[in-house]
């Protein structure tokens, strides 16, 4: 089995795991960082042959602080109301 990123082959290394189960192959990242995200290729071989299939990694993480300023309106003595810039994409 070859698991790749683009041209990087991708392998056991303590952040990432590969495990086969029931014909399920899992690619394991707890640790996920920003350039694991990316098109993924995982070539399967025996001696009848080989296949390939394409996946589309994409890493999602926490937003980051939102961006101001901050607006308040609909003030009452219970609640009021708070408007703010989404965060920045990084």
């Amino acid at each position: 089995m070859l698991v790749c990123q683009g041209a990087k082959e991708i392998g056991d290394d303590g952040r990432i795991k590969l495990e086969i189960n029931d014909g399920e192959i899992l690619l394991l990242c707890k640790a996920a960082q920003k350039d694991d995200q990316g098109r993924y290729s995982v070539t399967l071989k025996n001696p009848k042959g080989s296949d390939t299939a394409h996946i589309n990694v994409t890493v999602l993480d926490k937003p980051g602080a939102p961006e101001g300023p901050l607006a308040v309106s609909k003030i009452t003595p219970e609640s009021c109301t708070l408007e703010w810039k989404p965060p920045k994409v990084s």
